[in-house]
């Protein structure tokens, strides 16, 4: 009897002892919450810098947007980027290399994500770049008076060299001090637009000592509307001596 007592006790207390459990367990669970944390429309989106001027042919460094509200997932922009750069419509980063010198533009970029969408202006120039690097095919020659040069070519690279402006206030692709000597010219203002300048010909008509001439090849660097723009402009030259 009293073996049966005890069993009893036991199974009530353990009965009683889960009881407690499972009411403190679900008890200390009932006041938590799990309602999903809304997505926030974005807000301030910014370049640095908003306003880029690039040159021709040059990697740019990338351009990363920043914003706050909610993360953002997808990046657009209109009109096209200029030729060689790109958007990364995941991350909104513009880089790449630009391939034509393009005008002063604004661009809008947007960028959104489920809660909404914000845009932002970008103005971006390109810049022709500087002829650099020029060099004559012969920068040393020895000439003879009566007899024909064979034509003496300069290479350069960056932007062509180009003639701008309206006389009396022209300055030409190519010019060279001192001046060559006689019989002896430059092709300083090459046409059509395009075609090889500050080419040597000629024929050299008296005799001359040796002596060592400077060739300058300008490019005016900027464009304004679509058109070099000398006075804005800087103006993008590169020398070398050439020894006759």
């Amino acid at each position: 009897m009293n073996r049966r007592f005890r069993s009893f006790r036991l199974l009530n207390f353990l009965a009683l002892s889960l009881t407690a459990a499972f009411l403190l367990f679900f008890g200390g669970c009932g006041g938590v919450s799990h309602k999903p944390v809304p997505m926030q429309a974005p807000a301030n989106l910014t370049y640095t810098p908003g306003t880029a001027v690039y040159i021709q042919g040059t990697p740019i460094p990338a351009n990363s947007p920043t914003s706050t509200g909610g993360a953002l997932t997808s990046y657009s922009v209109t009109p096209p980027l200029p030729g060689g750069l790109f958007l990364s419509t995941s991350t909104g980063v513009i880089s790449g290399t630009a391939v034509k010198a393009t005008a002063l533009t604004i661009y809008t970029v947007t960028a959104s994500n489920s809660a909404g969408s914000i845009t932002t202006p970008l103005t971006i120039t390109v810049n022709i770049a500087p002829p650099a690097a020029l060099a004559y095919s012969s920068p040393t020659a020895l000439y003879t008076m009566g007899v024909p040069i064979p034509e003496n070519v300069p290479t350069s690279t960056g932007g062509p060299p180009t003639t701008f402006g309206v006389a009396p206030n022209i300055t030409y692709a190519y010019s060279v001090r001192p001046s060559l000597p006689p019989g002896l010219t430059l092709n300083a203002n090459p046409q059509p637009f395009g075609a090889v300048g500050g080419i040597i010909s000629g024929t050299p008509t008296a005799v001359a000592g040796s002596g060592t001439y400077t060739v300058t090849a300008f490019q005016p660097g900027r464009l304004h509307d679509g058109e070099p723009d000398h006075h804005r402009g800087r103006r993008g030259c590169v020398s070398r001596g050439s020894r006759l």
